[in-house]
């Protein structure tokens, strides 16, 4: 019997795989002779929101649909863009470019599936050229306690009780997963995990909960960017801009400013740095941080290419945020080494710099 659709697809992070989104794809197959599924990702390293690598993620779907005795999906990745419209673009590009590789009619019906749980499943109503199909939420089994929430999951799997998990996710996910366990970026993330945790406990006892207020400098010369390593928790040993919290007492680019001369001790007099400022822009996205509400003010600093690098004196703070500064050519900037968003602060930033 001939199905309603040529293609359904299926959104999601699935950080990890869990019966939710296998109850998505199976439903998905019923309807649709083919079925693509788009991972997100950061593109960025791992983290506690993203612990699982996107062919770990693939592999998990790939035993899931073997162990179900449903049909293999089509996977591909697509990549978080702060812009929706650069999302929705992606996701279309994919669509079109996933019917064209199975040389099927570009007019081809395509059905959207998903569930319209909370304003993560916004995206339902942005594609007006797909049909939508909402899945009715299925009936929990005996064990499904945790109501396939893949943040409660997580939480279970970095705090030694992964066990009660076992009942929401399939079978062979809870192998896979069991494995990565013992593995050494495991233990790292469960160590990030704890020192998240306990720095949003510090927190709970505010009247309202927090938002934080940072600054970053984006300093360019000659075609490179000033670039940091984190020495602790989160994100220790990643790449990013110098920055900071902003002190009480100073404005904006002051403590820019300041976090700039402690995490770099750049040789380049403040008030020269000041000149220098082209552009600025603000940082607000809710998600942008796994320590809670962020929000940051970027400079843009261009300094004379004609002269060369201000040296650094490394003058590390004292709580070993930052272990070593220097030089990073901008066209070697790799975001799968760089803390939370700052490789989109910095390719941002790079399009008010001044025509020559």
């Amino acid at each position: 019997m001939s199905k309603k659709y040529t293609l359904a697809v299926v959104i999601g992070r699935m950080q990890p795989v869990h019966n939710g989104h296998m109850h998505l794809i199976e439903e998905a197959f019923k309807i649709a002779e083919r079925v693509l599924v788009l991972l997100g990702d950061t593109g960025g390293p791992r983290t506690i929101k993203n612990p699982f690598t996107s062919i770990q993620r693939i592999r998990m779907i790939e035993d899931s649909c073997k162990e179900l005795n449903i049909p293999i999906a089509a996977c591909d990745m697509i990549y978080d863009d702060p812009s929706d419209q650069n999302w929705i673009a992606d996701v279309n590009a994919h669509v079109s470019g996933y019917l064209s590789v199975c040389r099927l009619s570009p007019s081809s019906s395509v059905v959207i599936v998903g569930h319209k749980k909370d304003n993560s499943s916004r995206y339902l109503e942005w594609f007006p050229n797909f049909h939508e199909y909402e899945v009715p939420y299925k009936e929990l089994a005996p064990g499904e306690e945790l109501n396939l929430d893949a943040t409660k999951i997580r939480e279970f799997y970095f705090t030694n009780q992964f066990a009660y998990a076992r009942g929401s996710i399939p079978r062979s996910v809870f192998d896979s997963l069991i494995y990565i366990k013992s593995t050494e970026q495991f233990r790292s993330l469960a160590e990030e995990f704890k020192e998240i945790s306990n720095y949003k406990k510090r927190w709970e006892p505010a009247p309202y909960a927090p938002t934080f207020l940072t600054v970053d400098a984006v300093v360019i010369q000659s075609g490179h960017v000033l670039i940091c390593e984190r020495g602790k928790t989160p994100g220790k040993g990643l790449y990013c801009l110098p920055g900071g919290f902003v002190e009480q007492q100073d404005r904006l680019v002051d403590s820019m400013l300041r976090e700039l001369d402690e995490e770099t001790g750049i040789t380049v007099q403040k008030e020269v740095l000041r000149g220098r400022i082209v552009a600025k822009d603000i940082f607000d996205d809710p998600e942008r941080s796994l320590r809670g509400r962020t929000v940051t003010t970027a400079y843009l600093i261009k300094l004379d290419d004609s002269k060369d690098f201000p040296k650094l004196k490394q003058k590390c703070d004292p709580d070993g945020g930052v272990v070593r500064s220097w030089w990073h050519p901008i066209n070697e900037l790799d975001p799968s080494n760089m803390f939370e968003d700052h490789y989109h602060v910095i390719k941002t930033m790079l399009q008010f710099l001044p025509r020559s």
